[in-house]
């Protein structure tokens, strides 16, 4: 028989340094898997390109991993870890940095419904008095990975996937440290 008292009063806001890790372990897990499997041969069992749906997956793992990073930010904030703050921040930073228009990216994934017809939020929003909605759309639509040259891009977008790999270690490495930090008995 469990002990059922331990998880009724149980709530993930009790741990969100707990919950931060955890997720970020997962969505790095994701991004590895995924890489692998963009430099594998396609998988067959799909009439489509496998490698064309896990690089829309990367896209969105590399998303949450910021997301988590967000979380762990946020609690260091609440804490008042000042240093583990400003090393979230540059982390998060240098993630962006190496993965440019990684947000944006999954945005018009995610929104393809308004991106497909150039009335996205963002960057189309901000083209919208310039030109037509039919070039704005085009400009920004086309998702593609070139296996050759290891790229994922859309639109204006890119990078490649050793860049998300590395970025994705360094973010989670971060991630994991931050934890660890808010996590000690003495506190931060």
């Amino acid at each position: 028989m469990s002990n059922t008292t331990t998880t009724e009063n149980w709530s993930p806001a009790d741990s969100p340094v707990a919950i931060a890790v955890s997720e970020a372990y997962w969505w790095q897990s994701t991004i590895m898997l995924e890489i692998r499997r963009l430099r594998d041969d396609p998988d067959r069992r799909v009439r489509v390109s496998s490698h064309q749906i896990d690089a829309r997956q990367l896209v969105f793992a590399l998303r949450q991993l910021i997301t988590a990073a967000t979380l762990m930010e946020d609690v260091a904030a609440e804490c008042g870890a000042a240093r583990v703050v400003t090393g979230m921040a540059g982390a998060i930073q240098r993630f962006k940095d190496a993965l440019p228009g990684v947000k944006d990216m999954r945005d018009g994934l995610m929104h393809f419904e308004n991106w497909s017809r150039g009335t996205g939020r963002g960057p189309q929003a901000k083209r919208a008095r310039a030109k037509e909605l039919r070039e704005i759309a085009r400009d920004y639509w086309l998702f593609a990975f070139d296996r050759e040259a290891d790229t994922l891009s859309m639109g204006p977008y890119g990078f490649s996937g050793a860049a998300a790999e590395q970025a994705a270690r360094d973010l989670y490495g971060m991630i994991y440290e931050a934890g660890r930090v808010l996590d000690t008995p003495a506190g931060p």
